[in-house]
């Protein structure tokens, strides 16, 4: 029973809602200002678009996909519907709370989310479909919504530690990312020719791994930091690991679940690396 909630917790896109919301207030955390109005809006409108996305990607499958996670998108259509509908009035809710600019810069997000889904409605191919554009296109976007807004909402948008922010988070999407597209690589359509199916599964790891690489060097870049957090370091080598270990032969769990995750475990751990350098000042 417990093993069917926790499932349905993850499949219902509630966990990747928080791992949005945590990345949103990662950079909120950092800028010294935080608005709950916009996590909110970060959690809800994940929760719809992603609910959203799978509703249509199900919506022609006649028998039973391999796959756990879109097998359970079948099976609960319903429930993944209304999920998505009261997830998107609480997004509506938050996002009328906002000021007009960032409000404009989330709406033409959204927009150019809706690109990667709402073509299949009319039988056409979305963004989805750009063989080696795709994860470029979902980095981008998702790292305005988790860094350039919030930063805007602080008025810190400006200077050079900014623009290493959003460098960092772009690579941090990408190296999540590509471990995905790893795993679907033997289900996906050929016509989608995704990273893995384009340069071959290790050499997208390689990528991914060369990203989150990165990421971790930044932390100990002087000056970066005024400590270095050895806690989010450790968090972000915990995810080099997963993405080092990602492979097609991995359970949907592993993805949906640890994967996906590593944004709250990131947050968890800049709340404690918080706590502990308090602690000791005090």
């Amino acid at each position: 029973m417990l093993q069917k909630v926790f499932r349905a917790f993850v499949y219902s896109n509630l966990w990747v809602g928080f791992a949005v919301a945590s990345l949103a207030w990662l950079s909120s955390y950092r800028s010294g200002e935080i608005s709950i109005d916009y996590l909110l809006l970060c959690f809800s409108s994940t929760v719809a678009f992603y609910g959203y996305a799978r509703w249509v990607e199900t919506s022609e499958i006649k028998t039973k996909p391999s796959q756990h996670i879109a097998a359970w998108t079948v099976h609960n259509r319903k429930a993944i519907f209304a999920i998505s509908i009261a997830a998107s009035a609480g997004a509506a809710v938050a996002w009328m709370k906002l000021p007009n600019t960032p409000k404009v810069v989330f709406v033409v997000c959204a927009l150019l989310s809706a690109l990667y889904t709402i073509p299949a409605l009319f039988n056409r191919r979305g963004v989805r479909y750009l063989a080696g554009f795709k994860i470029i296109y979902i980095a981008a976007i998702w790292t305005v919504v988790t860094a350039t807004i919030p930063l805007l909402l602080a008025n810190e948008l400006s200077g050079d530690y900014q623009i290493l922010h959003h460098i960092e988070r772009f690579a941090f999407i990408l190296a999540i990312t590509i471990p995905f597209d790893i795993r679907d690589a033997r289900t996906d359509s050929t016509d989608l020719l995704t990273l893995p199916m384009w340069i071959g599964v290790a050499r997208a790891r390689n990528i991914a791994l060369t990203a989150i690489a990165f990421v971790i060097l930044l932390q100990l870049y002087p000056g970066y930091h005024t400590n270095i957090p050895w806690i989010e370091v450790s968090a972000l080598l915990f995810t080099g690991y997963l993405i080092h270990r990602s492979d097609q032969e991995l359970p949907d769990m592993y993805f949906s679940f640890l994967l996906e995750g590593t944004p709250i475990l990131l947050a968890v751990g800049t709340a404690l690396n918080s706590f502990v350098l308090s602690s000791i000042s005090s």
